[in-house]
């Protein structure tokens, strides 16, 4: 199942995408991942907490660990792999991880494990270029690439955006 969450700035697409996530993750017992800009990785994980009391851990790219709320690590430091083994079962990780990284590293380890849920945040990133004649054939970023192959290892995807786009 794929969902569309489309709304304007401000209008709660965060909680929502947070709370279907919640009750489709009812069905099993897989986990779920939440893709967003590392700009918002810290207010996803704060409103997860503080709107719907669930917890979640976020991908340090820097430290290469899993850490809490507060900052504090939940796993050992310095292990990529330890990206695919988040030790709470919803995982937050910055699409900047997904752009810029490779399918040796981490990108690659998300990109083999099966997901209740997978979500992302600010999804209209996640597109295919044309070219400058537009009649190139179209070109899809990593971000969309990432996103195809991990929706295959996924019960529902969710796609959250407020940038509207022409298709």
């Amino acid at each position: 199942d794929c969902y569309l969450i489309a709304d304007d700035v401000g209008l709660g697409k965060t909680l929502s995408m947070a709370a279907a996530a919640l009750v489709l993750s009812l069905l099993d017992d897989k986990p779920v991942l939440i893709l967003a800009p590392a700009t918002l990785i810290w207010q996803w994980q704060e409103e997860l907490e503080d709107k719907l009391g669930i917890p979640a851990a976020v991908w340090s790219t820097q430290k290469k660990c899993w850490l809490d709320g507060e900052r504090r690590p939940l796993t050992q430091k310095g292990d990529p792999e330890l990206v695919a083994k988040c030790p709470w079962r919803i995982g937050i990780v910055s699409t900047g991880l997904i752009v810029n990284g490779d399918d040796e590293g981490e990108r690659g380890a998300l990109a083999k494990k099966s997901y209740g849920v997978v979500i992302l945040d600010e999804a209209h990133k996640a597109r295919a270029s044309r070219g400058m004649q537009g009649s190139d054939p179209p070109k899809p970023n990593n971000l969309l690439v990432f996103l195809r192959a991990i929706a295959r290892n996924a019960q529902s995807v969710i796609l959250g955006t407020a940038t509207p786009i022409q298709l």
